[in-house]
């Protein structure tokens, strides 16, 4: 007996979402890892640099260094903040055919491992101020926040020691940095959820 065509439509609509899940997932993975690389890469270089005689010009490079790493580290947040939007459609989308199925099948329905949810979260949660104190899941966007905002402070150390060639400006710029750019990337992320939060919310209340 053959499915009706509807059903074998849902089934491969079922598939590609779970590839497009996947691409989407690997991509931000993918871009994450080129940027630990080269954060690796550069500091390296930076080190053998201030190992040197001429730590003036060193703090010089190390400041062109991180401005570039930290334009790179912020939109590298941003394809993962795009990418985590982006899967949660995705998941919600298949676990919604997934429950299709299951209606059609009682027992089936009762087996699944993953149910769709709908309550008032919608896809996407809001994100708490209280949350900056700690990393919720140290997921891939928390790892992200905390590598740019790493960049950061070398930066604000590299630019501190330009200045003054003082050990405790050294430590003021690098705690400086870090701080500011921590509070702006979590501010950046927090915007972005709640933003899909309330764009989710619009669109189930004008259904």
């Amino acid at each position: 007996m053959t499915e009706p065509v509807g059903e074998n439509f849902l089934l491969e609509e079922y598939r590609a979402l779970q590839e497009a899940f996947n691409r989407n997932e690997e991509l931000g993975e993918r871009r994450v890892s080129i940027l630990l690389t080269l954060v690796g890469a550069v500091v390296a270089g930076l080190t053998a640099g201030f190992l040197g005689e001429d730590r003036h010009t060193a703090s010089g490079a190390a400041m062109v260094g991180f401005s570039a790493l930290l334009l790179l580290g912020l939109s590298t947040l941003a394809r993962v903040i795009h990418r985590n939007l982006r899967s949660s459609e995705y998941l919600r989308a298949a676990a919604t055919i997934r429950e299709y199925f299951g209606s059609l099948n009682e027992p089936l329905k009762e087996v699944l491992p993953f149910k769709r949810k709908d309550n008032d979260d919608g896809p996407w949660r809001k994100r708490e101020w209280k949350e900056i104190w700690f990393l919720r899941t140290g997921g891939i966007v928390e790892t992200v926040e905390i590598v740019v905002s790493l960049i950061a402070a070398g930066l604000g150390a590299a630019i501190s020691y330009y200045i003054s060639e003082n050990s405790a400006a050294l430590a003021v710029g690098a705690g400086g940095g870090f701080s500011s750019s921590y509070f702006f990337t979590f501010a950046w992320v927090k915007h972005r959820y709640d933003k899909a939060y309330e764009k989710a919310h619009e669109k189930k209340s004008s259904a």
